[in-house]
């Protein structure tokens, strides 16, 4: 927060400056009369006044929004994303199990969430939509696998389901490993990222997409949650004319608040739109 603070404290005395340079060319007179009448004052209430405007900026803020590119808008914010309005990305692992316990789906995640609670008494649409989704796709059949799925898809792999009127894109984030873990590298992060966006950019114009931190949770890629952020914000600004015509809301665990600084976020981009 101190260096946000900083930034923010030399921006405003840089604003304060220039402005009163150029009233100083306008009205030269004036303002030597009005400095020359109150000394020190002057000087220790515009300090005082930019202390304070730096300190209100550099609060932690709940939610904030960015252009991401001249198409595309982005908000940040905490909340519940299964309260959304609009299409809900859940990651799930490259099996698309629908099994919920300790080995295979947690329920802790969005994945068994989705499972337990929004499909929780018709499983087996579920099943179906998942069926009919992943036809046509490539996949390796792992006949070793005791329980769950055995067709296992490449990572970044999305299928869309309907539950409710509600549209959901699963997409593949993470892979068992010889022991049974699921996990993911930072390599293959950025597959799954690129995979997904391209599919969201083809497939969710005139819906806008909540998202929530991909790659954050339990069997995510090791890297602190606030790099996560910001590389999923540089993907989504690398990519040649992204658009997603009705933005995109990325939702954030409230218990994130510790991990992840808005405000950074919101200075980076300013300082590049800037």
């Amino acid at each position: 927060m101190f260096k946000i603070f900083k930034d923010n404290l030399i921006a405003i005395i840089g604003w304060i400056s220039a402005l009163g340079t150029i009233i100083t060319i306008i009205f030269p007179d004036a303002i030597k009369l009005f400095i020359a009448g109150h000394n020190q004052g002057y000087a220790i209430a515009l300090l005082v006044i930019s202390l304070i405007i730096a300190f209100m900026q550099s609060l932690p803020k709940d939610n904030i929004s960015c252009k991401i590119t001249n198409t595309t808008d982005i908000t940040i914010l905490y909340g519940d994303i299964f309260k959304t309005d609009g299409i809900i990305v859940i990651p799930v692992n490259e099996y698309f199990d629908t099994i919920v316990d300790k080995e295979i789906v947690s329920t802790n995640t969005l994945h068994g969430k989705l499972i337990n609670e929004i499909f929780k008494n018709d499983k087996s649409n579920l099943q179906y939509q998942l069926h009919n989704g992943l036809k046509g796709i490539q996949s390796i059949t792992d006949t070793s696998r005791e329980r769950g799925n055995k067709a296992r898809y490449p990572l970044g792999t999305v299928v869309k389901i309907e539950k409710d009127n509600i549209i959901y894109y699963l997409v593949a984030l993470t892979r068992f490993n010889q022991t049974q873990q699921a996990e993911i590298t930072k390599d293959e992060y950025q597959i799954v990222i690129i995979g997904l966006l391209n599919y969201i950019e083809k497939f969710a114009q005139g819906s806008v997409v909540n998202m929530p931190l991909i790659g954050s949770g339990e069997a995510g890629v090791d890297l602190p949650k606030q790099k996560i952020l910001e590389f999923l914000l540089i993907s989504m600004e690398l990519m040649d004319k992204f658009t997603v015509s009705k933005g995109i809301n990325i939702i954030l665990y409230k218990t994130s608040k510790n991990h992840i600084n808005l405000n950074r976020v919101e200075n980076i981009y300013n300082t590049i739109n800037n």
